[in-house]
């Protein structure tokens, strides 16, 4: 039984939980029932009993990608897939042939799709709440002349379209007021209702803009040439002129902010400045990928789950992922993931917000894991005792499904991987359920769910990663640490009020994704506003 892809991945030393504390308590009792039928069918067990069922996944190059995706680092399985993939309409099974390289490619997009999407929502929480901050506490953050612009454009981010034209219209007219962003706030207040490039840019429209759509003429001048080279790029997103989007991205200097702006009356010789941006940078990021993903699978039996789910993170109609084809047929679509079988990539998108479909099925067998969380923190406990019943449970079943099977479970993490889907699902029912987002106020339920939900996230994290060179150990991505939980991470330490702790996820993440250094900034500015310096820190 030789394998390349397996013996790779057995050499490389894959796990990364080297003595972590997420892994569950030893000597946990499994239990009996119902784990055949829930968890045989999942695409861990299927290679478990066979690893010759990878073989399709090692064709060519392709098996030297494959482990670049298992190790989650995305922008090589990206470079990878791009080069092996001819987008076509095949079903799944004929799709074996060239490795699976198309699909490949769309998870990887909509991983990094789902990775922007939330750093998004991360710098733009972040701005608003130093914006809040400063609102609220002059005296312990030096004022800003252009804040009414970048305040206004975030609360547009937001959803809050009267409160976000109302702040850019007044900064229009405010005296001294920069030339450009003075036009471009009014051509945005005024287009959100009718203008379409403006309005898929910056508003709540689903549709792309039209072909020929564009900013029109603004005052240029070199302060703020970093911005206008962005707006060139969200304005090609917003067309869906994909190849025009990348040829600009290839140029852009993510080190740059979009406009800097020198503050006054801090007492100091070196006047501080703020680097001011614009997050509609990171949702074009966010939106290219998935409309990356659309083009690589364009169709084909068994892959519109793919589409679906892009479509979904376009903020457009998902539309129908039709019938969910079996592991055999579907192991290209679940592979290294944390989806069990692609049935639950399905219900998943059927159940839309709701992403707890590994969960749903399990409840019913598995008592503990069943039903909404409560807002006890006692249910907590009860759910983490569940999830490590079944973790031991599922260890259990793959050492017996085949000579390999012990092996590869501890080799490629199968039942970890499995229980960091069972808590990062509960983290999200948390989120959906109860109030603990941090958005213009804190979450109602910041202190009791909100902890919850970031505990488990913790839980899920591999907290010693061993992947297979030291930029992906810097920025603490693993076979079990993939960027969009890392990002999760940082979100619920956001939203419990701890921007340095979130800024510990994402300033390890900007020596692999540079488009995070503004955000790192918006974090870090945040803390020192939330936090600043006393006489004698270290911090």
């Amino acid at each position: 039984m030789r394998l390349t892809l397996v013996l790779a991945l057995l050499l490389a030393g894959c796990p990364g939980d080297e003595g972590g504390d997420s892994a569950p308590a030893e000597g946990v009792a499994a239990q009996p029932v119902g784990q055949s039928t829930l968890l045989e069918d999942s695409w861990m067990y299927y290679v478990a009993q066979d690893p010759n069922r990878l073989g399709p996944f090692e064709q060519g190059k392709g098996g030297e990608v494959w482990l670049d995706f298992f190790h989650n680092d995305l922008m090589a399985s990206w470079t990878g897939f791009d080069a092996l993939c001819t987008p076509s309409d095949k079903p799944l099974p004929p799709r074996a042939a060239d490795g699976f390289a198309c699909v490949g490619l769309a998870r990887t997009h909509l991983e990094l799709s789902e990775f922007f999407s939330t750093v998004a929502a991360i710098d733009r929480v972040a701005q608003r709440q130093f914006f809040k901050h400063r609102n609220d506490n002059p005296e312990d953050v030096l004022p800003s002349v252009h804040q009414r612009y970048f305040e206004g454009i975030a609360l547009l981010h937001s959803g809050e379209a009267e409160a976000g034209s109302a702040l850019l219209r007044s900064y229009a007219a405010s005296e001294g007021a920069h030339a450009t962003l003075a036009a471009l706030a009014t051509k945005i207040a005024d287009g959100l209702n009718s203008d379409p490039l403006v309005a898929r840019a910056w508003g709540a429209a689903p549709a792309a803009a039209p072909a020929d759509a564009k900013l029109g003429e603004l005052p240029r001048s070199d302060d703020v040439a970093p911005y206008f080279d962005r707006l060139e790029f969200i304005s090609a997103v917003a067309r869906d002129d994909v190849d025009g989007a990348l040829g600009l991205a290839r140029t852009l200097d993510n080190r740059k902010a979009d406009y800097r702006e020198e503050l006054s009356g801090g007492g100091s010789l070196l006047p501080p400045s703020i680097h001011h941006h614009d997050t509609g940078y990171l949702v074009a990021r966010a939106r290219l990928h998935a409309q990356l993903a659309l083009r690589a699978v364009p169709a084909g039996d068994g892959t519109e789950v793919l589409r679906v789910q892009s479509r979904r993170l376009l903020g457009r109609e998902p539309g129908d992922p039709g019938p969910a084809p079996s592991v055999a047929d579907g192991l290209g679509l679940v592979l290294f993931g944390d989806a069990p079988n692609p049935a639950d990539l399905h219900d998943a998108q059927l159940r839309g917000d709701r992403a707890d479909s590994v969960l749903a099925r399990l409840g019913g067998e598995f008592t503990d894991l069943g039903g909404d969380p409560g807002p006890q923190l006692a249910d907590l406990d009860r759910f983490v005792n569940g999830s490590n019943v079944v973790t031991v449970a599922f260890g259990g079943l793959l050492k017996d499904a085949g000579p390999s099977g012990a092996s590869l479970n501890g080799d490629m993490g199968l039942a970890e991987r499995f229980r960091g889907r069972l808590l990062v699902e509960r983290s999200r029912q948390y989120q959906e359920i109860f109030d603990v987002r941090l958005t213009g106020e804190d979450g109602k339920d910041l202190a009791s769910s909100g902890v919850a939900a970031k505990s488990l996230l913790e839980m899920a994290l591999d907290k010693n990663p061993s992947p297979p060179n030291p930029r992906l150990k810097r920025a603490r991505i693993s076979y079990r640490n993939d960027p969009p939980v890392l990002a999760a991470l940082a979100r619920a330490h956001l939203d419990t009020r701890h921007a340095y702790d979130a800024n510990e996820f994402v300033r390890p993440l900007t020596e692999v994704f540079t488009e995070l250094i503004a955000t790192r900034e918006a974090l870090a500015s945040l803390d020192s506003a939330w936090n600043p310096a006393r006489k004698g820190s270290v911090r």
